[in-house]
């Protein structure tokens, strides 16, 4: 085990998903100084979501992401249900408004793909995920949250 570091800051990530990824990187777009931690040794492999939603190729616009979602990904519009092998029924799976967002449609783009692309942008803008860190302990006393790690 690696000896403590100290380190302060308001804000702190607890897991490097798409989710505090995303969030991770919104806040270093606007300068917002916070340590991004996880358990886990590097982004996941394997993939555990397929869809992304219109709102998240919204923000992957703003971070300037969106053409590299949409050229490794594919649009989805719809589903086709299949028994015994025939078309058996068909779900339109895009948004009623079409009008609304320049994303008018499910992007097929896998869990492990967004990790990496999000795990990039932090790291190309000078941000590092804390890898193989775990939340041990969490101690609140008045105005200060003091949280202990185990590195490795």
């Amino acid at each position: 085990m690696m000896a403590n570091k100290i380190k302060k800051c308001r804000i702190l990530i607890a897991g490097a998903g798409p989710t505090g990824l995303m969030l991770s990187a919104q806040l270093t777009r606007f300068g917002i100084d916070h340590i991004i931690i996880d358990a886990k040794n590097g982004p996941t492999l394997e993939s555990r979501a397929l869809v992304v939603q219109a709102r998240s190729m919204e923000i992957y616009e703003q971070l300037g992401l969106s053409d590299n979602v949409v050229s490794q990904g594919q649009k989805a519009f719809g589903a086709k249900l299949y028994r015994k092998g025939q078309a058996h029924a068909e779900v339109r799976l895009i948004n009623s408004d079409e009008n609304s967002t320049e994303f008018p449609y499910l992007m097929m783009y896998e869990r492990s793909k967004n990790e990496s692309l999000l795990y990039q942008y932090v790291k190309d803008h000078d941000r590092e995920v804390e890898w193989n860190t775990k939340i041990i302990e969490i101690i609140n006393y008045r105005k200060t949250v003091t949280i202990q790690v185990k590195i490795g």
